[in-house]
């Protein structure tokens, strides 16, 4: 199986990251191509972010397309574009935004959302109430850290 996993900022360094834990966890049957946007926002932190995102990559969702992959993944915890993204590919497109929250209702009664930044709790709240999974929303901590400084100083963000 060959999975394009779209990194949807334009951060080299996240990227790397990315790719490296994904190659320690991946299947031996899987061939997973890491990828990011040339341009468009380095980190995603606002809504205004995802929309520029979202522009950016569907190009590469294209290509993924026409390059014989079997599936996409989006891989930003907000999905940018996603919706596009399933609208004009012939593969399946999944976003973790919305599959870790299905698979947090299934798992257990409550479930809640880390999340980066204080002016991003609205749009955790919103995203979970549009998939219909308010009810098992609890709530989103708050890191106080941005992508870049998580992506800088992963241990920053790791619970004590």
């Amino acid at each position: 199986m060959r999975i394009c996993v779209i990194n949807p900022n334009s951060s080299t360094s996240v990227t790397n990251h990315l790719r490296e834990t994904l190659n320690k966890i991946r299947r031996q049957d899987c061939e997973l191509t890491v990828i990011c946007p040339e341009h468009g926002p380095v980190s995603i932190e606002s809504a205004y972010d995802e929309t520029l995102a979202a522009y950016h990559i569907m190009d590469l969702v294209k290509k993924a397309n026409e390059d014989g992959f079997d599936a996409i993944i989006i891989a930003c915890f907000s999905d940018p574009g996603l919706d596009a993204a399933k609208e004009i590919s012939k593969i399946p497109v999944i976003g973790i935004e919305e599959s870790t929250l299905h698979v947090a209702a299934m798992l257990g009664h409550k479930f809640s959302i880390m999340t980066g930044m204080k002016r991003r709790v609205p749009t955790r709240e919103w995203h979970t109430a549009f998939r219909g999974l308010s009810q098992s929303y609890a709530a989103s901590p708050v890191l106080g850290m941005s992508v870049l400084e998580m992506d800088a100083d992963p241990e920053k963000g790791k619970p004590a």
